[in-house]
């Protein structure tokens, strides 16, 4: 496999599209091929079974029965995935990810779990995807949070591919005000290479590679601890035996931004093209610190890193919980997250996750018959309908998408009925026609426009209609003068006169009900 990998440098950081509008996809066959069936794939496979609910997914594992298992056809099963039942191909782990591009050229490929040095080439076509290396530009702003004075950070390597990850650190080091060095060493030089470092080095990077066994870990960690360096790992558990901070990808949700990913090319409001290979953001990456190994290597760490760090506890925890049905529990866990910081993006996408798992066929319901008013330019009807799916789940963004489209639909159709009612004479439904199209979307400047134009063309008739007000006001036709006065402040909103024989007329309007109503129950 590895002829269809490619080394290469660039980090993409990018953030994924939001749509403005609506776009309603169908529901299609998803084919899924898994590298193996770990649990870290199998983390990543229940996020993009989320993502991608509304559509079927068929799972295969390379170590399968229809590819390597007795009696396998591996040309057949790829046959299956060029043919017209499949709409999209997700593969998991380079080895899904190779087979697949090698493989599959009748449709689109989109591959996760792939390390971010790594590229898929198609020939000509485009490849996609979620790449889950943690960028070493976030180990180097942590670093700087937690350190106000390094500068020397360094990085060992033995192997040409740890060489490879290594050097990413060469594009961010000044950026972050560092002073970064890599450097190849073979595993036998590597403690007396250690002892180097001492008075020099401020961090050090820890890079995925082969040289790391038990024994040479426990020496760079009693190194650190000794020296006061800050030691940066790339696997949680090396940070929970004696490391000062690291982070790792939250395969979870990696699957859920592959399928999000998924879902957007299947909907047609993207292209494989257009979604190219995504670094995600900080919010995919799980943060871990060691505050004993901290005290113990004299590293004083900033309250705001400590309050990170458990969140990600809390974060996990409510993870799992949902991975386990215990939707209840996993909400009041990211509830509280929300409480201390609204804007943490994984504690709202799971808070809506839970939402869609606890009210899905009542929100699928929703938006369907939402979706069909909208498309019957029943725009009244397909807002309340949006609006109660975000009352279930206020982080819908297909509804509130839909309510924002809705409502911008409903204020052109009113602008147009107010341009049907002015050339019929009928003004002032027309006025309020146009204000009630400005409540739908404000920001329609033509209705904006008609609204002035009209008010313009009806104000050299505001006196005589004040006149006429407040002749109908004068002969106790009360109920005729409010309607004047309202029309004149249709036209003017801020007329004191119609305003104030407005007030009048509804006082005595009233009154004269009243008495009215009570001379008719003395009768009785």
């Amino acid at each position: 496999m590895n002829r269809f990998l490619k080394k290469w440098f660039v980090l993409l950081i990018l953030t994924a599209p939001v749509s403005v509008f609506v776009v309603e996809a169908k529901a299609g066959m998803v084919a899924v091929l898994l590298s193996s069936n770990n649990s870290i794939y199998e983390t990543t496979l229940t996020g993009l079974r989320i993502s991608l609910a509304e559509h079927n997914l068929d799972v295969q594992y390379l170590d399968g029965d229809e590819i390597t298992g007795a009696g396998a056809n591996p040309a057949a099963y790829f046959r299956k995935l060029n043919g017209p039942e499949i709409d999209l191909v997700v593969a998991i782990g380079p080895a899904a990810a190779g087979l697949a591009v090698e493989n599959v050229r009748e449709k689109t490929v989109l591959i996760t779990m792939v390390p971010a040095l790594r590229q898929m080439t198609a020939g000509d076509r485009p490849v996609c995807g979620v790449i889950t290396t943690v960028p070493i530009a976030l180990y180097f702003a942590t670093l700087r949070e937690i350190s106000k004075s390094a500068r020397d950070v360094v990085a060992f390597y033995s192997t040409g591919e740890a060489g490879f990850v290594a050097a990413e650190g060469e594009y961010f080091d000044v950026q972050h005000g560092f002073q970064y060095r890599r450097k190849q060493i073979s595993p036998g030089d590597f403690a007396d290479e250690l002892r180097a470092q001492v008075g020099r080095a401020d961090a050090f990077y820890m890079v995925a590679d082969p040289m790391f066994d038990r024994e040479r870990f426990e020496k760079l960690s009693n190194f650190a601890r000794d020296n006061g360096v800050v030691l940066m790992a790339g696997f949680a558990p090396l940070v929970s035996l004696g490391a000062t901070f690291g982070y790792s990808p939250d395969y979870h949700q990696i699957g859920l931004l592959t399928g999000a990913m998924g879902e957007r090319i299947l909907s047609g409001a993207s292209t494989c093209a257009a979604e190219g290979l995504r670094a995600p953001e900080r919010s995919a990456f799980l943060f871990y610190v060691n505050e004993e190994y901290a005290r113990a290597s004299g590293v004083d760490l900033p309250p705001e890193i400590v309050q990170r760090a458990r969140t990600v506890r809390l974060v996990r925890a409510g993870v799992q919980l949902f991975q386990e049905g215990k939707f209840n529990s996993s909400r009041s866990i990211f509830t509280a997250i929300l409480k201390h910081d609204p804007e943490n993006p994984t504690a709202r996408y799971y808070v809506n996750a839970i939402s869609n798992e606890v009210n899905g066929e009542k929100l699928r319901a929703l938006m369907k018959s939402a979706e069909q008013a909208f498309a019957d330019r029943d725009y009244v009807r397909a807002s309340s309908l949006y609006e109660q799916v975000l009352k279930i789940n206020p982080n819908a963004t297909r509804a509130r998408e839909g309510r924002v489209a809705a409502g911008r639909a409903l204020s052109e159709q009113q602008r147009q009925q107010a341009a049907v009612q002015s050339r019929q004479g009928q003004a002032y439904p027309a006025i309020r026609q146009l204000q009630s199209a400005l409540q739908s979307w404000p920001e329609n400047q033509a209705a904006r426009r008609d609204l002035a134009d009209l008010r313009a063309s009806l104000r050299g008739r505001l006196a005589a209609d004040l006149r006429e007000g407040v002749a109908a006001y004068d002969r106790r036709a009360y109920a005729e003068a409010i309607d004047i006065f309202q029309n004149i402040l249709l036209v003017e909103p801020g007329h004191r006169q119609a305003a104030e024989y407005l007030r009048l007329s509804r006082l005595k309007f009233d009154a004269l009900q009243r008495l009215r109503r009570d001379r008719a129950r003395d009768s009785n």
